[in-house]
């Protein structure tokens, strides 16, 4: 994990998170003494994670960043009906078997 910026708002780093998010960029966001940092969890996309915080900083009221938190939303839920559908077809045999 590495750091890609720092961004002063909470509202600002989440807004950019989001829309790292919805180019699946991995990442994480953490606040500490008045600064939000954002951290890529892939080494690979870690320039990719600085380019795009470039271009938020140069223009962060940009309508795409507005948007992507409504598209990340949608697919963190679509995430999650995919993980709570496999569980629900997950058999746990040790729960059935009879013991003797």
């Amino acid at each position: 994990m590495r750091r890609i910026g720092t961004l002063s708002s909470e509202r600002d780093a989440r807004a950019l998170s989001d829309y790292l998010y919805t180019l699946k960029i991995e990442n994480r966001v953490s606040g500490h003494d008045g600064a939000w940092e954002i951290w890529s969890l892939n080494e690979d996309q870690l320039e990719r994670g600085r380019q795009e915080l470039a271009a938020f900083q140069a223009a962060p009221h940009d309508p795409k960043y507005a948007d992507a938190a409504g598209a990340a939303r949608a697919k963190r839920d679509a995430e999650l009906e995919t993980v709570v559908a496999a569980a629900k077809q997950t058999i746990h045999l040790r729960e059935r078997w009879e013991r003797p």
